[in-house]
């Protein structure tokens, strides 16, 4: 009993070893170009590749179906490079925009992987900084100036996200704006009938239902500032605008650069005025432009 499965042992091997070296002669044949190269032998008679590796025990492989000699490989792509890059994801910053009552914007940024950082908000001719907090988010309150409100955030190294939406309220409102790109020089005084709006440094990144919005963050590297006035409702009430400017050590004696925006029923004007800044010994005097605004042409809602 013990010869006999000798015997039958190494006959299977010399059939396993007989039907393998076929099948590298019949590999070694060339193939016609874009023909597909088929796992079954010219020959009926002949095993298969897959039945001789099942004879033999070893797993099928698809690499055995094809002429494939390593002297013709040129490159190996890794699967793993195509799949996406989870930090990648997760990095991706996002700008939302929301439509309020009252021509205002409801702003909110998603930024992970830029806590901490400065960015620069635009909307509509309107600039000014923002610091990412710590927890990866900025989120204000903006007015709106165009009826088609494009919002752009400019993060670091050249990163863009922005956001837009439509707020009609925009058509019954009338803004005025004065922004500028040096720390601790501009303030919005409005008198605006028996009651005087004045905007403060303390105000600034607030939100709420004061008459004037103060943007710009003081610790932001090269910080850009701005104020916001919107006109009241009532067009009977009289309204006188004021530029106050500070004379400080950062700027005094030189001349600098303001800008103010005109927002009227989504209309929005921009222009640049510039400022010549007394000598130092007159730090901490207030000079007062006015006659920057023109009279208010609509009735406005706040």
């Amino acid at each position: 009993m013990d010869k006999k499965r000798r015997v039958l042992r190494i006959a299977g091997v010399l059939a396993v070893a007989f039907a393998a070296g076929h099948l590298v002669e019949t590999m070694k044949k060339p193939v016609p170009a874009g023909a597909w190269v088929s796992a079954q032998s010219n020959s009926a008679d002949t095993a298969t590749p897959e039945a001789v590796l099942a004879a033999s025990g070893l797993p099928l492989s698809a690499s055995l179906a094809a002429d494939l000699r390593v002297s013709q490989v040129t490159g190996i792509t890794s699967v793993a490079a195509t799949t996406p890059d989870s930090t990648v994801t997760q990095c991706t910053p996002t700008l939302g925009l929301v439509a309020l009552p009252g021509a205002m914007l409801d702003l909110s940024i998603t930024a992970p992987c830029h806590r901490g950082e400065r960015i620069v908000i635009r909307h509509a001719g309107l600039n000014f900084t923002a610091r990412v907090s710590p927890e990866g988010k900025v989120s204000l309150e903006l007015p709106a100036l165009e009826s088609e409100a494009l919002v752009t955030a400019f993060l670091r190294d050249s990163e863009v996200i922005l956001a837009s939406v439509s707020v009609p309220d925009v058509a019954e409102v009338q803004r005025f704006v004065v922004q500028w790109s040096t720390a601790d020089v501009f303030d919005l005084r409005i008198s605006e009938g028996d009651r005087i709006y004045i905007g403060t440094r303390e105000s600034r990144n607030r939100s709420g239902t004061q008459k004037i919005r103060t943007f710009g963050d003081l610790l932001a590297d090269q910080p850009l500032f701005a104020e916001v006035y919107t006109y009241p409702a009532d067009p009977d009430i009289p309204v006188e605008i004021v530029v106050e400017v500070t004379v400080t050590p950062q700027v005094c004696g030189r001349s600098i650069t303001a800008e103010t925006i005109l927002s009227s029923s989504g209309l929005v004007e921009v222009t640049a005025i510039p400022v010549t800044i007394p000598a130092c010994d007159a730090a901490g005097d207030i000079l007062l432009l006015k006659n920057l605004a023109p009279a208010v042409k609509i009735a406005a809602a706040n």
